[in-house]
């Protein structure tokens, strides 16, 4: 039997830095599928009692693609905010000296602490109010659906969530080569002939964090509030991929996840 689990996911906000951004933390507007494996590797080690080495590896050895869209509700709206950081952990040889010169002075401490091993880093957060995720699980592989709703981190540490529901549907596995999505799926030249609709190409890390470019279908747009306040926001999309030759397609109830083999 051939398994997808189709969850939805409840947060005020994330962060996942964009990979080419330098500097500044500015995050992809959508989770990448490493962050959606290490997130439900996280759950399944909780459930199981497993390391997170083990969980990964169990992980990855049943999910064949983890693909995230947004939801309609409500757009998705960037904003910065500046973060203050201690990198002590970074620096725990240095700082256990300092503790030790200072002669566990909690005061001459704390003043040393702040000033040598603190610092500040933009970073953007999306506000958005529920995100779709799907995991297509390997033929005869199975995840009980209760652990997808031990899911409780989505991005950095800040980016708490909850799960509201999870829907374990099978899927057929077809060939095709025109096929409409709301899924990222893999931007390879040699199978991609053209693609329709509103998408952004963004480079992102695959279920394995190798680095790879997606098509995204997602709607970047100015909005103007009562007040006259211009903003970017997300929008979710649909997009119609045309390709050169046929590759496999993961069919679900009226849905598709395209598995582009780059």
């Amino acid at each position: 039997m051939a398994y997808i689990a189709l969850i939805k996911i409840k947060l005020p906000f994330f962060s996942i830095r964009n990979p080419e951004s330098f500097q500044i933390g500015s995050s992809l507007p959508i989770p990448p599928p490493s962050a959606l494996i290490g997130s439900l590797a996280y759950a399944v080690a909780v459930k199981e009692g497993l390391s997170p080495d083990e969980a990964l590896a169990k992980v990855r050895d049943h999910v064949v693609l983890a693909r995230a869209s947004l939801m309609s509700e409500a757009p998705a709206v960037p904003n910065p905010i500046l973060l203050w950081r201690y990198r002590i952990l970074d620096k725990k040889r240095e700082v256990l000296k300092l503790i030790k010169s200072k002669g566990h002075n909690y005061t001459e401490v704390k003043n040393a602490l702040e000033q040598k091993y603190k610092d500040a880093l933009y970073r953007e957060y999306l506000f958005v109010h529920n995100i779709s995720v799907a995991y297509v699980l390997r033929r005869g592989r199975v995840i009980p659906r209760d652990a997808f709703y031990l899911i409780s981190r989505l991005g950095d540490t800040e980016s708490t969530c909850s799960v509201t529901n999870v829907q374990i549907s099978m899927y057929s596995e077809v060939q095709m080569k025109n096929v409409e999505t709301e899924y990222p799926l893999v931007f390879d030249e040699e199978f991609i002939d053209d693609v329709e609709g509103d998408y952004m190409i963004i480079k992102m890390t695959d279920e394995l964090r190798i680095m790879k470019s997606y098509v995204v279908p997602i709607r970047r747009k100015f909005i103007e509030t009562k007040r006259g306040v211009k903003a970017v926001v997300y929008e979710p999309s649909k997009v119609k991929v045309n390709l050169k030759k046929p590759v496999r397609v993961y069919m679900f109830n009226s849905n598709y996840i395209v598995d582009v083999p780059a």
